[in-house]
């Protein structure tokens, strides 16, 4: 969301100039079970019976949600930015014309908040966990699977 305000100071025939301030606002980003992370692939070729199921070579692995979509988003970050505008009014060829000079200092109150973050979820497959059947069975967290050591922390500057 942004709102942004305009006052006019100064209007004449040849020149203008005017002040304004520009308010974003936006809400955090989720992280896990998001497009952001998307699924883990658990292993799951041990729990189905080919033969049974009609299977030649059935998959090694399935996507797995260990955690509800949107469980975990980034922090919500508001920005203000003021600017000047001053501003040459030209006339020429029955057309108006302006030439302008904007200076705008960005995010002055210096908000910010990591908006791509890890969101790395370990199990059987990538790291020390007990494996489990994703197709009957419900995971539990330090059993089977858990958060990665980078959780929750930026991915980039």
């Amino acid at each position: 969301m942004a709102l942004w305000a305009i006052y006019d100071i100064l209007e004449g025939t040849c020149n203008r100039l005017s002040a304004s301030v520009l308010q974003r606002f936006g809400s955090g980003r989720p992280f896990v079970g998001s497009e952001l992370s998307g699924p883990s692939s658990v292993a799951s070729v041990n729990f189905i019976d080919a033969d049974a199921l009609g299977y030649v070579d059935p998959l090694p692995t399935v996507n797995y949600w260990f955690y509800d979509r949107n469980h975990a988003k980034t922090d919500d970050i508001m920005s203000t930015d003021p600017a000047l505008n001053y501003a040459f009014v030209l006339n020429g060829g029955g057309r108006e014309f302006e030439i302008f000079i904007q200076p705008e200092v960005l995010n002055v109150f210096n908000e910010d908040t990591p908006q791509f973050v890890d969101a790395t979820v370990l199990d059987a497959t990538n790291g020390d966990f007990a494996t489990f059947n994703p197709f009957t069975d419900t995971p539990v967290e330090g059993v089977h699977y858990g958060k990665g050591p980078n959780f929750g922390q930026a991915t980039s500057a």
